[in-house]
């Protein structure tokens, strides 16, 4: 008895398998159920073979251990590349952290300065600080005043200050995106599924045990 060997055997069939099955997901752009029961037959059919003339509940017990595994990353990797593929350009397209964010976050910084002062500004028709979202939404002096002080700083600093935002954003997106990966697994589970992984789970047993050829 070599556990080790079953267990070797049966992770490579897995990882095999269970890349088959995320690589026609995400050619076709479609999860097909019942290749979850093809994962659970090769992964028992590996641990026979590693197995030779041992039978029983060892090999087939390994090999369902296995094949859930197998399954479960299957799973979960199909379902994670078609989110990608589906809002991949989306994520691309979203904007990039510019100079102008941060004219747009002084330029609100302006506007209060002077409100507080009670300094008269040239609006807009049906713009105020209120409803003012972009950077043209604000009055032209406010606007000259916000570059000014951008303008003022270092290089290095703006620089340092934009990369610092994007990598925020860029860990905001990531997070945004997992979630979505996470929520996607588990309301992909239907009635189709869960027959194809106990198929998967119970064929895993008879191939890997053995019991699949005595009984015949």
């Amino acid at each position: 008895m070599n556990i080790g060997r079953w267990i070797i055997a049966g992770a490579i069939g897995g990882a095999v398998s269970a890349g088959i099955w995320t690589a026609i997901a995400y050619s076709t752009g479609y999860e097909i159920g019942w290749i979850a029961w093809f994962v659970g037959v090769i992964v028992g059919f590996c641990v026979r073979l590693a197995a030779g003339d041992d039978e029983g509940y060892g090999p087939g017990l390994t090999a369902v251990g296995i094949a859930v595994l197998a399954l479960i990353i299957g799973k979960y990797a199909t379902v994670s590349l078609l989110v990608d593929k589906e809002l991949g350009a989306a994520v691309g397209a979203m904007p990039q952290v510019t100079a102008e964010n941060f004219q747009l976050g002084l330029c609100k910084e302006v506007v209060q300065e002077w409100t507080d002062a009670k300094k008269k500004m040239k609006w807009l028709p049906g713009k105020n600080a209120e409803v003012a979202k972009e950077l043209l939404d604000y009055p032209q002096a406010a606007r000259d005043e916000a570059k000014k002080r951008w303008d003022a700083k270092p290089a290095e600093e703006q620089q340092k200050l934009i990369a610092e935002r994007q990598k925020v954003l860029d860990e905001i997106t990531r997070t945004l995106l997992a979630g979505a990966k996470t929520e996607v697994f588990k309301s992909s589970f239907n009635g189709y599924d869960i027959l194809f992984f106990i198929l998967a789970i119970v064929s895993a047993f008879k191939v890997g045990s053995g019991m699949q050829s005595d009984e015949s």
